[in-house]
């Protein structure tokens, strides 16, 4: 056995997925929340490497993601809107059409009024763009309601 092939036999056995596991596909749509706050909109920030999540050691922030999760898919189909322009836009083109939930988690990070928009990553192709850009979205307007005090992952910068 040539030694090439004896080191790929050895890399498959220990790292069967290869770097699929840890890549993600930069097509995927992503879920981007927005905590409603004074008619403005703040964007929640996920990235869990960062100093005030003990760079991504700190677990309890994957809990927020199976929260959001639970938060998502308990929205009606009928309560999701295509949105062309700004999220700001959105959120006055939806002003009437609001999800109600109860946020059942022990210790909710979700409390308030938020909006949620799934879309696309602008390509990196278009990166040095002068012009505004924004891909499609499919946006919703929630109100979580929580019965232990309130608290948000959005207050945190």
């Amino acid at each position: 056995m040539r030694p090439s092939h004896k080191l790929k036999g050895i890399l498959l056995a220990t790292l069967p997925e290869g770097f699929s596991f840890f890549t993600k596909n930069p097509q995927h749509k992503r879920v981007w929340i927005y905590r409603e706050n004074k008619n403005k909109l703040i964007k929640v920030n996920f990235i869990q490497n960062r100093l005030f999540n003990n760079l991504g050691i700190n677990r309890i922030h994957r809990s927020h993601r199976v929260e959001l999760h639970s938060i998502i898919s308990s929205i009606p189909n009928r309560l999701w809107f295509k949105c062309d322009s700004s999220i700001e836009l959105c959120k006055k083109n939806n002003k009437n059409k609001i999800f109600q939930f109860k946020n059942r988690a022990l210790r909710p990070e979700y409390c308030g009024q938020f909006l949620l928009s799934y879309q696309k990553l602008v390509p990196w192709v278009w990166r040095k763009s002068k012009d505004s850009l924004f891909m499609p979205a499919l946006t919703s307007r929630i109100n979580v309601e929580c019965k232990t005090k309130e608290k948000t992952v959005a207050k945190r910068k």
